[in-house]
């Protein structure tokens, strides 16, 4: 499985490789999107201090975390679809499915280099964050790895479902852009939960990303220990499996739909 994966990426960089204006743009780009976050965030400080003191201190730190995490749950939603998408319409991704690699593989392959490229893009965020003044504990990194990783997981579990309908119908339609929003504006990325009515708090623990950065700024941010975002954290776990079960059945579902109609070829 990991020799699918590994030769799909440097496939994939291969090609990327050879737009290299187009990639010191973007870095560069990164660079420049934490500036306005910093002054904004500066600006905001007196007024969201109360509300984000079980998060973090600072606003900048606040958002910063925010703005990483919604980064890696957009591509890990969005990757496979495009990449499938473009595949069907080139041939690629039927040829792939041809080969002895396994599905899984082929489906984790697809978006490795994207993945690849958004922690690039993260690590500059961060450093230039830290530059700023964006406090952060170092003893809180490894933890908060681990629960980015299960936010990516469980939004990887959505975009197979996205790809699914893409195999099937050649569109999913809203669903990406609705979850999307729903992360930007119930999930923490910009303000905390807990400023949230309580009449629509009922969308937000359907929202993952709402599980994941609450405890990401905890253990990132401000040093608490693993235990005492486990609640949070657990129910994130659960969120994974249930959404890649899902994925994992929609993906194979969408597959011997298209092969059966003879529509796996066709855009």
């Amino acid at each position: 499985m990991a020799g699918a994966v590994g030769a799909l990426t440097r496939a994939s960089w291969y090609q990327a490789r050879s737009y290299r204006l187009s990639l010191l743009m973007q870095a560069g780009g990164i660079v420049l999107t934490v500036v306005p976050i910093y002054f904004i965030a500066h600006a905001l400080q007196p007024l969201a201090a109360g509300a984000i003191a079980g998060e973090s201190e600072q606003y900048f730190s606040f958002v910063l975390t925010g703005s990483i995490a919604l980064m890696f749950i957009t591509t890990a939603m969005s990757g496979l679809q495009g990449s499938i998408g473009a595949g069907i319409s080139t041939g690629y991704f039927e040829a792939l499915l041809m080969s002895r690699a396994p599905l899984p593989s082929i489906l984790a392959g697809l978006t490795s280099y994207a993945m690849l490229l958004t922690t690039v893009r993260a690590l500059v965020m961060v450093v230039a964050g830290w530059l700023m003044g964006a406090k952060i504990v170092a003893g809180g990194i490894i933890p908060a790895l681990l629960i980015l990783a299960l936010l990516v997981a469980a939004h990887w579990g959505i975009g197979l479902v996205a790809a699914a309908l893409v195999v099937a119908f050649r569109t999913s339609g809203p669903l990406l852009q609705g979850v999307s929003t729903l992360s930007v504006f119930f999930g923490g990325v910009y303000f905390p939960i807990s400023s949230i009515p309580s009449w629509l708090g009922v969308i937000a623990k359907l929202t993952p990303l709402a599980y994941g950065l609450r405890p990401l700024r905890q253990v990132l941010l401000q040093g608490e220990s693993v235990l005492s975002v486990a609640g949070d954290v657990s129910i994130l776990a659960l969120m994974t499996v249930v959404l890649l079960s899902v994925g994992a059945l929609a993906m194979r579902a969408a597959l011997r739909y298209a092969r059966k109609a003879g529509t796996l070829g066709l855009y």
